[in-house]
């Protein structure tokens, strides 16, 4: 069943250990289901997103917990030829 995960929904109390699950596909006419990124987790320990594009990129992003109430994204993946490393702070709660 395909769920939305919206910022608001991660922050009640609580919430941050709370695992959860989700892959991403897209379904094309004719041509079938592809399975985009999965993702698996929760805030205190980090929650990952694996992707793996063909031709686009592959790598890990993670959103976590740090110093008990500031929401980081880091990143680090290969886009064509490159590596592209990135850690950065999204916002306090």
């Amino acid at each position: 069943m395909p769920r939305t995960l919206r910022a608001g929904e991660w922050l009640p109390a609580g919430l941050a250990a709370h695992h959860a699950s989700y892959d991403l596909s897209v379904q094309l006419p004719l041509l079938g289901t592809f399975k985009l990124a999965s993702a698996q987790g929760n805030l205190a320990n980090g929650a990952t997103v694996l992707y793996d594009v063909a031709d686009l990129g592959s790598g890990t992003a993670n959103l976590y917990l740090k110093n008990t109430n500031e929401i980081w994204f880091s990143y680090s993946g290969t886009l064509p030829g490159q590596t592209q490393p990135a850690e950065i702070v999204l916002f306090t709660i």
